[in-house]
C-alpha cells in the first residue's frame, strides 16, 4: 500500500518546526512580555502632553478665537486628541478595559462622596437643572482626558525605567503642576495653588484606583463625579453669594484650607489601596522594563 493510500488514522502526523510559530511574546496585551507590550515611550507622552496642553489651554485665545475657548470644546478636542494618539500609537498599557473582577468594591469610599456632595449641594442652593448637566458635560470630558493622559499614558511611559513609587509620585506631581495654568484663566493665583495642592491626594487615588483595579474605567468614573461634586458646590457658593449678599458659610473661618482638609480622606485611602505594592505586584502596574526587555511584573 502506497502511503498516499494508507487510511486517515494511519497516516503519519505532520511534523512542525516550533521556530516557525508565532512568539507569544509579540502579543500587545498584558500577557505578553512586557518588552513587547505596546507601552507608550516617554518621548512621545511628552509630545502628546504638549498637544493635550495647547488644546486644553484654548480658553487663553483672543477675542477673535474666542468661540473655541468656550466649554466643552478645550475639554472635548483635548480628550479626542489624547484618544486618537493611543489608537495609532496602539497603547493598549492604557488600561480602557473592565476592572478585575471583585474589584469595584474599592469604589466604595468615592462612592461615600455623593452624597455628601449632594447635601452640601442642597443646602447652599442647587443650580438650575440646565446649568447641572453643562457642568456634568465639561466634566465628563475633562474626567476622560485627564485620566488618559496622566493615569493612562503618563504613569506607564514612567514606569518603564523606574521604580511604582517614584513613577506614581511624579505622575501625581505633573498632574498638580497643571492645574497651575487655572491661574492664567481665573487670574485667581492662591486658588490655583489650594486647587493644585489639593489634586494631589485625589489624583493619588486615581492612580491606586487603576493599581488596584487593573482598569482605568474606575478612576475616570471617580474624576467625573468628584469634579461635578466639587464644581458643583463651588457654582452653589457663587450663587448663595448672590442672593444673600453674605459669603458661603461652608468652610466658615477655614478658608482655602477646606479644600486641603476635605481631600484628606483620598490620601488615606489611597494609601489602603497601596498596601499590595509592598508584597508584590498589582493588576494595573505594567512594571519596569530593564535594559534586557524584562519586566519586574515577569519575575
Amino acid at each position: 500500500m502506497r502511503p498516499d493510500e494508507r487510511a486517515p488514522h494511519q497516516r503519519p502526523t505532520e511534523r512542525y518546526d516550533d521556530r516557525a510559530r508565532p512568539d507569544p511574546k509579540l502579543r500587545s496585551d498584558w500577557r505578553g512580555s512586557p518588552a513587547q507590550r505596546h507601552r507608550p515611550r516617554l518621548g512621545p507622552v511628552l509630545a502628546v502632553l504638549a498637544g493635550w496642553l495647547a488644546l486644553s489651554g484654548l480658553g487663553l485665545l483672543p477675542a477673535p478665537f474666542a468661540a473655541l475657548g468656550q466649554p466643552p470644546v478645550p475639554q472635548a478636542l483635548a480628550a479626542i486628541f489624547v484618544l486618537v494618539a493611543i489608537a495609532l500609537g496602539h497603547w493598549t498599557a492604557v488600561r480602557l478595559r473592565r476592572p478585575e473582577p471583585g474589584s469595584w468594591r474599592f469604589m466604595a469610599l468615592p462612592a461615600l462622596y455623593l452624597p455628601v456632595f449632594a447635601a452640601l449641594i442642597g443646602w447652599l442652593g442647587a443650580p438650575p437643572l440646565t446649568t447641572l448637566l453643562a457642568i456634568a458635560v465639561i466634566m465628563g470630558c475633562v474626567a476622560l482626558s485627564e485620566e488618559l493622559m496622566f493615569r493612562g499614558l503618563m504613569f506607564p511611559a514612567l514606569r518603564r525605567g523606574m521604580g511604582l513609587w517614584p513613577a506614581a509620585w511624579l505622575t501625581t506631581l505633573v498632574f498638580a503642576l497643571v492645574h497651575m495654568g487655572n491661574a492664567l484663566l481665573s487670574g485667581d493665583l492662591p486658588a490655583a495653588v489650594v486647587q493644585a495642592v489639593a489634586s494631589i491626594p485625589t489624583g493619588f487615588l486615581m492612580l491606586a484606583l487603576r493599581l488596584r483595579t487593573g482598569s482605568l474605567l474606575p478612576a475616570i468614573l471617580f474624576h467625573f463625579a468628584w469634579d461635578l461634586g466639587t464644581f458643583g458646590i463651588g457654582f452653589s457658593e457663587l450663587l448663595y453669594h448672590a442672593e444673600t449678599g453674605a459669603p458661603s458659610p461652608l468652610g466658615a473661618g477655614l478658608g482655602l484650607w477646606f479644600p486641603l482638609i476635605f481631600v484628606l480622606p483620598n490620601a488615606a485611602f489611597a494609601l489602603w489601596l497601596l498596601r499590595p505594592s509592598v508584597r508584590g505586584k498589582m493588576p494595573g502596574d505594567p512594571g519596569r522594563v530593564s535594559s534586557e526587555g524584562n519586566s519586574d511584573r515577569d519575575q
